[in-house]
């Protein structure tokens, strides 16, 4: 019995000490948001934004939380008001149960309202360059790609001719170095054997030696198919003294497959996923890869997508996904996805990735936008998946537009006008039995003008009459 006794006293003491320790844990969460609201009170506005989202950071499951989320979004009020609304509009999809959710949605409906400055056309027209400006910023991003890769091919073939011009050019070059540069072409083709290897390879490793000259002693290896270069060639990819001589390093192990090893592919490998190279030399290491053909590419590609803030390989990583031929597509579209619908990935990726996935089937490409559409809060993302509904498969896409126009959720009038631009851009004959019934029936006016404008942009005779019957009810 006692001993029952001494388990149930030491059970009780547990507890309280739980109790006592979740006791302070709240009385530090209130304090702490507490001094968040009294700085709302104060209308110190900035330094309350800063201190309700570290509160926030901090305290994801305090009963305090959603509190904090709505004095923020009302302090952002005198400071950004777009950002204001941004907030009142995670508030209301984050914490439909607070006690605060009526005056976010009231508050919400006063900035809009006062955000309308602008007859809904004019908005939507601004919204629609914001997007086709995101659109051409991700595609200039993949043809910059394309014309890094471009460079690249020719510049091989081009390199011997134009660095004996460049020497020639230099005003102050001593003749002398132009007779060691016939020397030494003339030397190479005439006589490839070991002892014109040696005096190559010193004159290459030669770091006192003229750039050109070592250059020019670099490129006249290539009539040497007898002799391996593939040590050589790495010692100088990892040698970071001349930026000139690695580039062609590297250049000639990405195009002599037979230079293709484990050693050389990880050189690349390595090269590809270093932040620090130079863009160039990252592109074509990762270009070079691609030609590995007994390699796991999808790995490496797979790291690079996984790497946060390194825009520019991921970007040229996608550039190579997007391309017909690519067979890693399909392997990596899960994680494309998931690029896709990351809030905390940058807008310019998104869209990239957004667009690398068109290669998908229509209903899982849909079934992609139809969630950033719904869901997203980046503005920018969800607009440019709107319009992005344009270009696959039609039937499929009205029904779905559809669907999201007549969604609770998707009420906002910019949001409307766009979907609707979507519809009218797809021209089909549904397009107009959709922008004819909302011309006529929408509860919002704005929203029925603005069916009407696209009625006008899709043009003949079933969208002239809709126009001509709602002139004469």
């Amino acid at each position: 019995m006692k001993r029952y006794l001494m388990l149930w006293l030491m059970c009780a003491a547990i507890t309280g000490v739980q109790i006592q320790y979740a006791g302070q844990e709240n009385e530090r969460e209130r304090t702490a948001f507490n001094e968040g609201y009294a700085m709302v009170l104060n209308k110190q506005w900035q330094t309350a934004v800063e201190h309700l989202q570290t509160f926030i950071n901090n305290h994801q499951e305090s009963r305090y939380t959603d509190d904090a989320a709505y004095w923020k979004a009302y302090a952002l009020k005198h400071i950004d008001k777009e950002k204001s609304a941004e907030a009142y509009r995670n508030f209301i999809d984050q914490y439909p149960g607070s006690r605060y959710i009526d005056d976010a949605v009231a508050d919400l409906g006063a900035l809009e309202q006062a955000q309308r400055s602008q007859p809904l056309h004019i908005e939507l027209q601004q919204l629609l360059a914001q997007s086709s400006r995101l659109r051409a910023e991700s595609s200039r991003a993949i043809a910059h790609q394309s014309r890094i890769i471009a460079d690249i091919s020719r510049q091989r073939a081009e390199l011997s001719r134009l660095l004996i011009e460049r020497t020639r050019l230099q005003k102050n070059l001593d003749d002398e170095i132009n007779l060691r540069i016939e020397s030494i072409q003339t030397l190479a083709r005439m006589s490839p054997d070991e002892e014109i290897f040696n005096i190559l390879r010193n004159i290459i490793t030669d770091k006192n030696e003229d750039s050109s000259i070592r250059l020019v002693a670099l490129n006249s290896l290539q009539y040497f198919k007898d002799f391996s270069i593939n040590s050589l060639l790495l010692e100088l990819i990892d040698d970071k003294s001349d930026e000139d001589i690695r580039f062609y390093a590297i250049q000639h192990v990405a195009r002599n497959k037979e230079l293709h090893n484990e050693q050389t592919f990880q050189t690349l490998r390595t090269i590809a996923l270093d932040r620090n190279e130079r863009e160039r030399k990252r592109v074509m290491s990762l270009h070079a890869l691609l030609d590995f053909d007994d390699y796991n590419i999808n790995e490496i590609l797979r790291d690079i997508l996984t790497q946060k803030n390194d825009d520019t390989i991921r970007i040229a990583a996608l550039y190579q996904l997007q391309r017909t031929e690519s067979p890693y597509f399909h392997q990596l579209k899960e994680l494309l996805k998931n690029i896709a619908i990351d809030g905390n990935e940058s807008t310019i990726i998104r869209a990239t990735a957004l667009n690398t996935l068109e290669r998908l089937n229509a209903a899982e490409w849909i079934n992609i936008l139809s969630h950033i559409v719904t869901y997203d809060h980046n503005r920018d993302v969800r607009h440019f998946a709107i319009l992005s509904f344009q270009k696959t498969d039609e039937t499929l896409s009205i029904h779905t537009l559809l669907e999201l126009f007549e969604s609770p959720e998707l009420q906002n009038e910019l949001t409307l006008g766009l979907i609707l631009h979507s519809i009218a851009s797809i021209g089909a004959d549904e397009s107009v039995n959709i922008l004819a019934r909302v011309a006529q029936t929408h509860e919002n006016y704005e929203i029925r003008r603005y069916a009407i404008r696209m009625l006008g942009n899709i043009g003949g005779e079933k969208a002239r009459g809709v126009l001509y019957e709602i002139l004469t009810q």
